[in-house]
């Protein structure tokens, strides 16, 4: 770890794993966004190490993409502290993290659960449409559309699980964003298409992974559309 870096722990609520973030000085402590004493409201707060990392292993994030000087992120980090707010969506420590590191406010762990939901919406109109369509057929087309559908929803849900999960376990084995990405995307096509024979048979393992690599590609078309409603671009200094 060096001065400036961004690190993160793994956490736990509930059945949710997620990762927290924060702004390593260099001097022994680190700058995050964390939960203030009174249990309820949130700030910009210096913690020691120790105190940040909670016996966890750290990790130091490598994708924060194109770095501001290693200075500057301690200096931007320290005018930080102190203030308040948070959103889950638009605000949160990964977000504080990569804006000082970048000066682009993002959060992977946020826009990985959008696309998880625009998926699971693409895989339930499929089934829905499906569903309604076979009344219009012969019965063998009507077999083959019943397939169809009940391949679509719940092996996305198993695919969309096996994704988080193989995601998951790929960081904390250092593993860095885009190769996890692309990993676990491998893997929720293979569970969505198990998924779709247990439900389906054939038919339904092919059109559980046809609708896994349409939601796929549409949900990465829509990255330029939907990424500025939860990125922030600023300017080198802090806002005061």
């Amino acid at each position: 770890m060096a001065t400036g870096d961004v690190i993160s722990i793994a956490c736990t609520r509930g059945l949710i794993v997620f990762r927290h973030f924060g702004i390593d000085l260099g001097d022994g402590t680190v700058v995050h966004l964390a939960t203030e004493s009174d249990g309820k409201s949130m700030s910009v707060q210096r913690v020691p190490f120790e105190q940040f990392a909670v016996g966890k292993p750290i990790r130091v994030e490598q994708e924060v993409g194109e770095s501001l000087p290693r200075d500057l992120v301690v200096e931007r980090a320290l005018q930080a502290v102190g203030k308040s707010g948070y959103h889950l969506i638009w605000d949160n420590c990964e977000h504080f993290a990569r804006e000082m590191k970048t000066g682009v406010a993002r959060s992977h762990q946020v826009e990985d659960a959008i696309k998880s939901v625009v998926r699971g919406t693409l895989a339930g109109l499929s089934c829905i449409l499906g569903r309604q369509s076979m009344a219009k057929s012969v019965t063998v087309l009507s077999n083959a559309r019943v397939a169809m559908s009940a391949g679509a929803l719940v092996p996305t849900v198993i695919g969309e699980t096996v994704r988080f999960s193989s995601y998951t376990i790929a960081r904390s084995l250092n593993i860095e964003h885009e190769k996890a990405h692309r990993s676990s995307r491998q893997a929720a096509y293979a569970a969505t298409a198990i998924g779709g024979f247990v439900v389906g048979g054939p038919v339904g393992s092919v059109s559980a992974l046809a609708v896994a690599v349409v939601s796929d590609r549409i949900t990465d078309k829509l990255d330029p559309a939907w990424k500025p409603l939860v990125q922030r671009r600023k300017s080198s200094d802090v806002d005061s």
